[in-house]
This record gives structure tokens, C-alpha cells and sequence, in this order.
């Protein structure tokens, strides 16, 4: 009898903690449900290469900055600047805009044939946040950079690429970026502005030095224009650099051209300005193209597991 008792009460233990695993069971969500997703941070990003741009036509030589009058005369004081900031991959267009956008050294074809392995920056937000693809667009006068949309990466690639919108080159492009803007409003952009890179190619130096001169008036006109838009007034970031430079006048045809090691082709200026960027900084630590993706990727608050580099812990405020 003892042991029928005892046999009982274990049975209705049994019953009891049976009837609470169903429970749990019920509770747990359908694993073929899709789960809700985390809303992307309030702010915008615009990544604005200024292609082929040397260090001492911009940041460097010149004491006045001639060239760059709108960033060094009004925007300096608001944002941030790094003297020592490289290329320090292939010194071409393509790998270094791929460095840009996915943070490693890729030694791909200039021609615009060969996507990246790894990830790119919008292919992380997109699917981090669920987001249509013209919440990510690439700007660009070289329609090679068509490459910079998406990556070869069998986790995220063309489903989470970004929208393309190619400029024409030897013109103005504003107007067609901000009509995109006004109409979409998308949280992470790269605009890539190819004239300075094209009139040292056609050895005319003059033009060199105007191209920069009207790529930094696009960046004030750029920057004016966010700070008065509804949505992204006090909450965008813009990071300047350059995809390479150019040969020191020492080395082959000088100016003209670039793709070496030289401090010329490597050294390139870097500017950022944002609601979380440290104003008024001059910083000497060094920097390579490879650490603007994890930066942004630590301000958009995603996970850049294939990116190498650093973030700029230097200008963020912290």
C-alpha cells in the first residue's frame, strides 16, 4: 500500500510538471514565424568620395586650403579631421572604394568586373534592419562603381543590395542626388565624385585644382541641404575621403596618374562631421580607408563580422 502511494504521488508529480512543459511548449514562438526587427537608429550616413584627390592639393600644402575653402573655413570647426589617413591597398578606384564600403584590401580589376567576397556596408544595414533596398544608394560618375552595390557573399549579397543611380560625368550632379533624396530619403549613401580624378588624367592641372574646388562647394551645398531637410536635420553624418591619390611629382608622369606605394598615391584626406563627431579635431592618428567601415558600422549600431581596420575611436564622442 506504501508503495502504491508513493506510486500515486510520483504519478501526479509526473502529471503536474508534464502539464507545465506543454505549457511551455505553447509558449515558445513558431521557429517558421518571422521575428520582429529592431529599428535602425534615427541617423543617416553619406560616405562622399572625392576620387583621386592628393593630400597636398586639399589638407595639406597649401596654408589658405584655396581648394578646399567651404570645409576648411566653415565645416572644419564642426566636425573632425585626420592628417595621417591612407589608402594603404591598391591605389585604383574600384579597391579602393571596396575598401571603403566592405573594411579589407581587395587587389580586384579596375574595371568594375569583380564584386567583393565579403559583405558590403549595405548589404550589413539592410539586413540587419529589414530595410528596401533605396534606403541604401550608391552615387557615382564612374559607372564601374556599380560594383560597390553588393557582394558575391552567399549570406547577404543581391538581396540586400543597394540601389545604383549613375551621374554624368563632366557635370554638376547635385540636383540629381538631392531629387533622389527628397523622394526616398535614404539612411546610407555613398556619393562618388570622379572629376578631380579625371582632369589629372588629362594632365591639366588646372582643372585638377577647380575640380576640387567644386567638389568641396557640392560637399558645403550637400551638408547645407541635410541640415535643413525635416528628416535629416541633426541627424546625418558625413565622412569625406578619397578613394587614392596621385603620384608625387617626383615619380613617373607625376599628377597625372597613380596605383603605387608612393606617399603621393597613399596619403589621402579624410573629414567627418555628425551629431556624435568630435568638433573642431585635428588628430594625427594614423587611419586607413578600412576603419571608416567599422566606424560606421559601430554608428549605425550593425555587426561588421568580415571587415577589418578599426573604429575612428579618435572622433567619436563617446
Amino acid at each position: 500500500m506504501k508503495f502504491r502511494m508513493n506510486s500515486i504521488k510520483s504519478l501526479k508529480n509526473f502529471s503536474f510538471i508534464g502539464f507545465l512543459g506543454i505549457l511551455a511548449l505553447i509558449s515558445l514562438d513558431d521557429p517558421n514565424e518571422e521575428q520582429p526587427h529592431r529599428s535602425p537608429p534615427q541617423e543617416s550616413f553619406f560616405l562622399v568620395m572625392v576620387d583621386g584627390v592628393r593630400y597636398s592639393e586639399a589638407l595639406g600644402d597649401d596654408p589658405a586650403h584655396q581648394s578646399i575653402p567651404h570645409l576648411w573655413n566653415e565645416l572644419r570647426s564642426q566636425g573632425s579631421i585626420l592628417t595621417e589617413f591612407y589608402n594603404t591597398g591598391p591605389t585604383y578606384t574600384c579597391p579602393g572604394h571596396l575598401g571603403m564600403i566592405t573594411g579589407i584590401w581587395q587587389s580586384v580589376p579596375n574595371d568594375g568586373s569583380q564584386r567583393s567576397i565579403v559583405p558590403t556596408l549595405f548589404e550589413y544595414y539592410r539586413k540587419a534592419y529589414q530595410l528596401p533596398k533605396e534606403q541604401t544608394v550608391v552615387f557615382a560618375q564612374k559607372t564601374k562603381l556599380k560594383v560597390c552595390t553588393h557582394s558575391l557573399s552567399p549570406e547577404y549579397g543581391e538581396a540586400y543590395q543597394a540601389d545604383f543611380v549613375p551621374l554624368k560625368p563632366n557635370s554638376e550632379p547635385l540636383s540629381e542626388v538631392l531629387n533622389y533624396l527628397k523622394t526616398y530619403h535614404p539612411k546610407l549613401v555613398l556619393l562618388s565624385i570622379a572629376e578631380p580624378d579625371l582632369q589629372g588624367h588629362e594632365n591639366n592641372w588646372n582643372g585638377y585644382l577647380k575640380a576640387i574646388q567644386s567638389s568641396d562647394q557640392l560637399i558645403h551645398q550637400l551638408w547645407s541641404f541635410l541640415q535643413q531637410d525635416s528628416i535629416y536635420q541633426q541627424k546625418s553624418y558625413l565622412f569625406m575621403s578619397n578613394d587614392h591619390g596621385r603620384h608625387l611629382d617626383s615619380i613617373r608622369d607625376g599628377f597625372v596618374s597613380h596605383g603605387c606605394p608612393c606617399t603621393g598615391c597613399q596619403h589621402i584626406n579624410f573629414f567627418a562631421i555628425g551629431p556624435r563627431i568630435q568638433k573642431g579635431l585635428i588628430s594625427s592618428k594614423q587611419g586607413t580607408l578600412l576603419d571608416i567601415c567599422k566606424t560606421v558600422a559601430f554608428l549605425l549600431e550593425i555587426e561588421a563580422p568580415y571587415a577589418g581596420g578599426r573604429v575612428l575611436s579618435e572622433i567619436v564622442v563617446h
